[in-house]
């Protein structure tokens, strides 16, 4: 389980994990496609130890759907939707996050030994949590020892966020080695 201030993970009781996933990729034609991938979980700490069965952070629904297009002239894009919804924070299940939802775009060019592809995320502005935790902290100005707790949360990419990618394709590559891949020691083929 997180550990808020500490900024890290620690063991914590036994759990029990049951869900189903499905997944359905659907192409229109060769140039259009649609994906659809949703999860159910249920995930519970085998004992309550009268503190709740409930896992901090353990998200029940997540959704996602996608519409591809990739043109024979090297153009390609896909816009996707992303939803996760409300999860508890606390074992009792008294404090949850809201639901997130986020709409991403991706435009790119691929030639034979070369990917261009730009991103663009949060296409909508949205104001919603990527992540959220419920946790004591203090701030700087209060008094030492003392605390509140409070939910904290990691917000999405503010704006509409562009992120240009230049890649070469791996299969390209001839690298001088075969145990650590550094762009140094590699050269393009053709």
């Amino acid at each position: 389980m997180f550990v808020g201030d500490a900024g890290n993970t620690e063991a914590n009781r036994a759990s029990v994990r049951q869900g189903v996933e499905i997944a359905t990729y659907y192409s229109i034609n060769e140039t259009w496609g649609l994906d659809f991938e949703y999860a159910f979980s249920d995930a519970r700490f085998e004992q309550d130890l009268g503190e709740g069965d409930n896992i901090p952070g353990a998200i029940e629904h997540v959704l996602q759907v996608g519409l591809n297009i990739e043109v024979d002239n090297g153009w390609f894009g896909s816009l996707r939707f992303r939803y996760f919804g409300e999860r508890p924070l606390t074992e009792d299940g008294s404090v949850e996050s809201d639901s997130s939802a986020i709409w991403n775009l991706r435009l790119g060019y691929q030639q034979e030994n070369w990917v261009f592809k730009a991103d663009v995320f949060n296409l909508t502005d949205s104001d919603d949590h990527d992540v959220d935790y419920y946790y004591q902290s203090r701030l700087p100005s209060e008094a030492s020892g003392l605390g509140t707790k409070d939910i904290h949360a990691h917000v999405l990419a503010k704006n509409p966020t562009f992120v240009p990618w230049l890649s070469v394709l791996k299969q390209q590559l001839n690298c001088l080695s075969n145990t650590k891949f550094e762009l140094q020691d590699c050269q393009i083929r053709g």
